[in-house]
């Protein structure tokens, strides 16, 4: 089966996701190593690849 998604995103999405750690961005950006808005676009990614993996996605995105 082709991988759909990246692995650092699939990383962020599961820090993120409650059903798994469900870490803030923030947390999230700090245990992997890179800025809140890297994490925002990883978790933005998963959304536009797969959006039925994030119905909570909404609460990631980027503000304007």
């Amino acid at each position: 089966m082709e991988r759909v998604i990246t692995e650092r995103e699939e990383q962020a999405y599961r820090l993120c996701h409650h059903n798994f750690e469900g870490l803030s961005v923030s947390e999230a950006a700090e245990r992997m190593g890179v800025s809140q808005p890297t994490v925002s676009k990883l978790l933005t990614s998963v959304q536009r690849k797969a959006p039925q993996l994030f119905p909570l996605c909404l609460l990631y995105t980027s503000p304007s």
